[in-house]
């Protein structure tokens, strides 16, 4: 235990628990004791305790622009007993300056296409990576598909051994996600992917489906990638 933790709605903590705690989300074997890991959508920072305490050496750089989340997240960092943290307040996305973004002080806070909503810093990832990366995790509400697509057409995928992306899938985010997959294969990846489970709350227009099991046509699916 590295003591008390700060939160902002105990439903999302237990989920993140179970999720990254007992579940091993993101767990990984790197080639290394002292594996550089950049965490996108740090939230509050329940997985950089989960990878400072599975992997004591390890330098994590934690990107969080959701205001609310990124002043609990140096909070719950400051008590741990962990050093090798870099906390950025800024959207991890494919250009450095301003963005819109839609801040919910909750897990679903979101880069924002539309206008009048708020503008928070953004940082070109493919730009900010450090020289080599063992463990990319990408949890960005539905920007990861811009952001990987960059990644790739900048060749700086090839600096990544391996990447952990929840990817949220609306009905007019497919061709995007298709097209993520088929970069990164033709990168040198390989890819997986599991718990894909339907989301009625992301956040795209809700379609009918004929299928009883699938509400909304909206998806959520965890996307292994590694070399």
């Amino acid at each position: 235990s590295w003591g008390r933790m700060s939160y902002l709605d105990l439903g999302h903590l237990r989920a993140q628990y179970r999720d990254i705690f007992l579940k091993g989300q993101y767990e990984f074997t790197p080639d290394n004791d002292s594996p550089i890991i950049v965490d996108c959508g740090g939230n509050i920072g329940m997985s950089v305790a989960w990878f400072h305490l599975r992997y004591p050496q390890a330098r994590i750089t934690v990107f969080e622009p959701d205001p609310t989340s990124a002043t609990i997240l140096r909070r719950n960092v400051a008590r741990f007993p962990f050093r090798r943290t870099d906390v950025l307040e800024a959207a991890a996305w494919v250009s450095t300056g301003e963005i819109n973004f839609e801040a919910t002080g909750g897990v679903d806070a979101r880069v924002a296409s539309g206008g009048g909503i708020s503008s928070v810093k953004s940082v070109r990832l493919a730009e900010a990576l450090p020289g080599e990366v063992d463990l990319l995790k990408l949890d960005i509400e539905g920007a990861e598909f811009e952001v990987v697509i960059d990644l790739c057409n900048t060749g700086a995928i090839a600096r990544i051994k391996n990447i952990v992306a929840e990817c949220h899938v609306t009905q007019d985010k497919v061709a995007d996600f298709l097209e993520m997959c088929q970069v990164l294969r033709k990168n040198g990846m390989r890819i997986c992917l599991s718990e894909a489970k339907t989301r009625t709350s992301l956040h795209g227009a809700e379609v009918s489906t004929p299928f009883a099991g699938l509400r909304g046509g909206q998806f959520l699916v965890e996307l292994y990638a590694w070399r």
